[in-house]
């Protein structure tokens, strides 16, 4: 039999894997079993359909973002219906939050990686990520020095165009 097992490391669930271990029912503290965890954790667990319909996203969005690499591993379970936890919930939020300030797929997939290489440890992200925040605020700072240009030369050029009719009116 099959049953999701998890590496846990300093408290936190850091690896999903499948693997059919007898250590998976043996007692943890004496009154539990991995395998009732993993059952407490799997009725945590949401469905691709009600995911997206929760975060208003298609389920389409949600198979791209696991087929460039952006969601990790999923787990499926019979029928190979896929089944999101709370960190997999949690991980497809940021990543909408990023796309909502603008960060590029590219740049959401470097810090994918540095997160997944260091076993999930959102501290390692944190200098990307304010690089990466840093550079776009910069890029912000320009257009916005750019449009309040544009719109000072829209001003100006509107009061030409008035002053030339008040004249030809006159």
């Amino acid at each position: 039999m099959l049953v999701s097992t998890y590496r846990l490391r300093k408290g936190k669930i850091k690896e999903k894997y499948s693997l059919p271990h007898p250590a998976c029912r043996q007692p943890l503290d004496g009154s539990q079993t991995r395998d009732n965890i993993m059952n407490d954790e799997s009725a945590e667990a949401t469905q691709i359909g009600a995911l997206a319909k929760q975060l208003n996203i298609t389920t389409r969005t949600i198979r791209y973002y696991e087929e460039i690499g952006l969601m990790g591993t999923i787990e499926r379970r019979e029928g190979a219906t896929r089944s999101y936890s709370r960190d997999d919930v949690l991980r497809l939020k940021f990543i909408l939050k990023m796309k909502s300030l603008g960060i590029s797929l590219k740049e959401i997939q470097e810090l994918s990686d540095i997160f997944d290489i260091n076993d999930q440890d959102f501290a390692t992200i944190t200098p990307k990520l304010i690089e990466i925040l840093d550079h776009h605020i910069t890029r912000l700072d320009e257009k916005m020095v750019s449009l309040s240009s544009l719109r000072q030369d829209i001003v100006e050029y509107r009061q030409r165009i008035m002053n030339l009719l008040n004249e030809g009116g006159a």
